[in-house]
């Protein structure tokens, strides 16, 4: 008996803290999925600074991320991201930011305008 009170304690901090852990990474899990969904764009540029979602701190890239498939990178702003998809020869790219109150991760395809895949 005193073994299952203890085993209950336990267990009940334990689911919250998976729940809390959970509703934490959904943004991040949410903004990944839209990242890498069909068709996987050679650049996936992180945009947006929210307290569910800040993007300058996503790293999704592969240690030897010039051979991806796909390279994700900072948001570099409207003016510069045609600039940025040429240079790493991108002729299609995508930006994805989170929105917190939709609660759900979006994503815009563009064409750079340069050769590239």
């Amino acid at each position: 008996m005193a073994l299952s009170v203890l085993l209950a304690t336990q267990a009940l901090p334990l689911t919250w803290v998976i729940r809390d852990i959970e509703s934490r990474l959904s943004p991040w899990r949410k903004a990944y999925q839209a990242s890498i969904a069909p068709p996987a764009p050679r650049l996936v540029l992180l945009s947006g600074a929210t307290n569910e979602f800040t993007a300058k701190h996503g790293n999704w890239n592969a240690a030897d991320w010039q051979t991806e498939q796909t390279i994700f990178l900072n948001d570099p702003g409207p003016s510069r991201r045609h600039e940025v998809a040429c240079r790493f020869g991108a002729a299609f790219y995508r930006v994805v930011w989170y929105d917190s109150q939709k609660r759900r991760a979006v994503s815009h395809d563009f064409a750079s305008g340069c050769g590239g895949r």
